[in-house]
Order: C-alpha cells, then sequence, then structure tokens
C-alpha cells in the first residue's frame, strides 16, 4: 500500500470515527451540517497525530475556518512547520 493511500484511508477512517463520536455535530456552534475533522495537533508538526481519532475534534466548515484563522494555525505556517519537520527528519536519517 503506498503511503499517500495509507493516508487517505487512515484519514477516511479518523474522520468517519471523529463525526459518530461527535454526534454529526460542529463542537464550537453545534451545526449538523458541512463537517470537516480538524486536528487539534496539526499533521504537520507531528505525522502521528494523522491516525489518532481523540486527536481531532468535528467541526463546520465556517468554525474550521475560523480555526485557520487563528496565529499558528493558518495554513501556510503549518506548511512552513511541515517543511521544516521533513528537513529535520532527512538530517536525522
Amino acid at each position: 500500500v503506498s503511503q499517500s493511500r495509507y493516508s487517505a484511508e487512515v484519514q477516511a477512517y479518523v474522520r468517519k470515527e471523529a463525526f459518530k463520536r461527535d454526534d454529526f455535530t460542529c463542537q464550537e456552534c453545534g451545526q449538523k451540517g458541512s463537517l470537516e475533522a480538524h486536528h487539534i495537533i496539526s499533521v504537520a508538526e507531528d505525522h502521528r497525530m494523522e491516525g489518532d481519532v481523540d486527536n481531532v475534534v468535528t467541526l463546520c466548515t465556517e468554525c474550521h475556518d475560523q480555526e485557520h484563522k487563528k496565529p499558528g494555525q493558518r495554513y501556510h505556517e503549518l506548511a512552513r512547520v511541515a517543511a521544516c519537520n521533513r528537513s529535520k527528519l532527512a538530517v536525522a536519517i
């Protein structure tokens, strides 16, 4: 199984389990539709958290967008963290 396929399968499983656990409800505003799975500790910061259902919270699209507007959680900032972590890993190997 390729890494990307494994990752997609893990993400789908985690998403489904988090939605079920959270009763298909945004944990910020209570909305029941347009849901997304948000990693509390981003996968960019620690890829091992990708498959941890306890590291995911169900948010609606609007609340998820607001979460990623917070300092340190913006998508471009997370991409920079991921690149830095990949560089550190390459040096360690």
